[in-house]
């Protein structure tokens, strides 16, 4: 959610003050264009500063207003270079104002704090307390971000941006029941205001209410057709309430109105492959990476969808190329771990696996599959995963599977715990849990058993499920003929 900010450039009412000589032409031509035409403001601000007739206050105006159209125009670091002269030369309230807003988009955080602070204390208002709980929030100080945005509510009740920031920043708190209430008087107060819209419904998704979250996206698309946001955040409900076609509409909308947003490209990349349409996965994969070269979740998802089309080799070059990006992912070490076990790379396999549950030690997952890489290589891979069940909460799935390969409990014990209450979920248990206790019976050489089992983890037809994958390389790898080389 692109955050709310008052975007229109501020300009000093002195301005207007400037003398009579030849160079306030150039001066007034800066001021007019400093917010519509940056390029012209540059111009002609540029010749007004380097006149050398100007007095230090006007001096500063023309600085000023350069600065704001070097803003308008995303270099950040010359408008700052602008405002630090102008508060030299005739220090204001707006000069600071107008350089904190600088250092807010330039992403420093600190001096946009340090400059709100200045304002604050010589003249507060609610605008003011309002960007600086921006720069608290985005810098990931919600609690001093929640109280800004409060101080401006108490100033003025009826400013909207300051409910629709704190808004927000419940949300990155999860704390999504106070947020509801906030973008509840962001919609009352201004009923027009379609991001308030968006960031209700992006709460209520994050509630697991989709119904509720779609409606609002409806809403804020009735308001203005071309939010591209409400299109692609729209598309992530659909996409969790299993309705892939629609998301596809959708983020085929977001990215028909800003083509240059990775994250709808990832999204229908990701829907894509719940279709099971790899190389449409692909193509969208591809196209996030154009635009975000460093987006190791693209690199894993188009790794993944590889890995399904069995092109593993280009599928490990995507997760090394993630892990060299980001050595802290345990997704991308488990993802190369997997294809690694599926090649009966058991070392690597292991390597990764290790990894992986290092660098996220309570995920099930990750210790069952190092068991069973261990257990491939020979190793006591029962001892080893009795060292390591310290910390781990086996009461949740799929905790019962490591309690089985401990020689604790049974398979009944295993099929019993896969069962739930929610049908879904319980397929996708019943698919892990099949090919678990076919991995079990290949360690005991029993391969007429885990056939058995292999088939029925690929029954479930969870084809999403990475289990219901490994099953079907693993039953393929059991039942195909094995080559015997060239003949003469």
């Amino acid at each position: 959610m692109r955050m709310r900010i008052l975007r229109r450039a501020l300009v000093l009412a002195t301005f207007l003050s400037f003398c009579g000589c030849t160079h306030t032409g150039d001066s007034e031509k800066c001021y007019k264009n400093a917010q519509s035409h940056p390029d012209l403001a540059l111009h002609y601000c540029s010749l007004a500063i380097q006149s050398g007739k100007l007095s230090d206050q006007n001096l500063a105006i023309a600085l000023n207003n350069r600065g704001l159209a070097y803003e308008q125009k995303g270099d950040y670091e010359r408008a700052i270079q602008d405002y630090d002269q102008a508060i030299k030369l005739a220090p204001s309230i707006q000069m600071f104002k107008n350089r904190g807003r600088a250092y807010l988009h330039k992403g420093d955080y600190n001096h946009a704090i340090q400059d709100y602070n200045r304002v604050i204390l010589l003249n507060p208002t609610a605008q003011t307390f309002n960007m600086r709980g921006i720069a608290y929030k985005d810098k990931g100080d919600y609690d001093h971000a929640v109280r800004d945005y409060g101080q401006a509510i108490e100033m003025n009740p009826k400013y909207v941006p300051a409910f629709f920031n704190r808004g927000l920043a419940y949300v990155e708190e999860g704390a999504y029941d106070l947020a509801i209430p906030d973008f509840d008087a962001a919609i009352r107060l201004d009923p027009s205001d379609d991001q308030a819209y968006t960031g209700r419904g992006n709460t209520y998704r994050k509630k697991g209410d989709y119904e509720q979250a779609i409606q609002d996206y409806d809403q804020a698309i009735k308001l203005n057709p071309k939010n591209a946001k409400a299109f692609n955040s729209r598309g992530i409900a659909f996409d969790y309430k299993g309705n892939y076609d629609r998301a596809i509409q959708d983020y085929d909308q977001a990215i028909k109105l800003d083509p240059n947003d990775a994250r709808a490209f990832y999204n229908q990349g990701s829907a894509f492959s719940h279709k099971h349409d790899y190389d449409h996965a692909i193509q969208d994969y591809d196209q996030t990476l154009r635009l975000n070269p460093s987006d190791t979740n693209a690199l894993i998802g188009r790794g993944m969808a590889y890995k399904y089309k069995g092109d593993y080799d280009h599928a490990i070059q995507d997760y090394d190329q993630a892990i060299k990006l980001n050595p802290s992912d345990a997704d991308a070490f488990y993802g190369r771990g997997l294809l690694q076990f599926c090649q009966a790379r058991y070392g690597d396999a292991q390597k990764d696996f290790a990894n992986a549950l290092q660098l996220n030690p309570k995920d099930l997952y990750n210790s069952i599959w190092l068991y069973l890489a261990q257990a491939r290589m020979g190793i006591d891979a029962r001892a080893e995963l009795k060292k390591s069940k310290g910390g781990l909460d086996l009461k949740q799935w799929p905790g019962i599977v490591i309690d089985l390969y401990r020689g604790r409990v049974g398979p009944e014990a295993v099929l019993s715990a896969a069962k739930n209450t929610d049908s879904k979920k319980q397929n996708a248990q019943l698919c892990e849990a099949y090919f678990f206790l076919a991995e079990r019976a290949l360690l005991a050489n029993n391969r007429a058993e885990a056939v058995q089992l292999l088939q029925k983890s690929m029954e479930t037809n969870e084809m999403q499920d990475v289990e219901y994958f490994m099953a079907k390389e693993q039953l393929r790898a059991i039942t195909q003929p094995k080559s015997k080389g060239a003949q003469s």
